[in-house]
């Protein structure tokens, strides 16, 4: 597993905090970061009914990363292999998560939709925070947040690392992904990913967003 410096900002009081980017991870990270992560959200969601709240918990409170495990190999995560899980580490704890892949589960490949299509990309399956990153507010006239993240910028940095490594295979940074609703205007805006709407019932008709290779470089500029 190879392991880079990086920085998150504590949100509460604004201090960059030494953290570790895993590029490599294996199904054994991913079960332990899940072991972890499970009864954390089994705690927002208590916090969440506790405040009478309809809404607020992200949409992906209901994933569990053992699951996604089922259809990963340790040959697909080889260095050779088609797929990537990628951590960010900090305070001893999985602050986020990230699994990349160039070809589906039934081994065809993720190409692009824009520009000349047909060329290799990086696909992102499934992109996450820990349960206490998620920023979530309250309501009515209670300023008070039912929970403010521990730390910020994690989404942006994992997405990075899909950029690089589409880098890295000779790819220009080409990405892809479906986003979440609520997740629409941070790939939209603050990535500057290109929309192309929803997508097939296959994917459960949720927007389909893509880096160009200008979009990926000005991406990666700014970071």
């Amino acid at each position: 597993m190879t392991t880079h410096s990086t920085f998150l900002k504590d949100s509460q009081t604004g201090e960059r905090e030494p953290a570790e980017i895993h590029d490599a991870l294996r199904l054994d990270e991913l079960y332990d970061a899940e072991a972890v992560w499970a009864s954390a959200r089994v705690r927002v969601r208590q916090s969440v009914q506790g405040a009478g709240l309809t809404s607020g918990v992200p949409q992906s409170h209901r994933w569990d990363w053992s699951k996604k495990a089922g259809v990963l190999s340790d040959s697909r995560l080889s260095p050779l292999g088609d797929a990537r899980l990628i951590g960010i580490r900090c305070r001893d704890e999985w602050q986020g998560l990230v699994w990349c892949e160039t070809c589906d589960i039934q081994g065809g490949e993720h190409t692009t939709r824009l520009g000349k299509p047909g060329r290799n990309l990086v696909y992102v399956p499934f992109i996450e925070t820990a349960p206490w990153n998620w920023d979530i507010p309250a309501s009515g006239d209670d300023k008070a947040s039912v929970q403010s993240r521990a730390f910020r910028g994690i989404g942006m940095q994992l997405l990075l690392q899909a950029v690089l490594w589409s880098e890295q295979l000779e790819f220009k940074g080409r990405v892809a992904l479906h986003s979440l609703p609520q997740s629409e205007e941070f790939y939209r805006h603050a990535c500057g990913m290109t929309d192309l709407g929803n997508d097939s019932a296959e994917y459960q008709r949720l927007r389909y967003f893509e880096f160009t290779e200008e979009q990926a470089n000005s991406f990666m500029g700014g970071k």
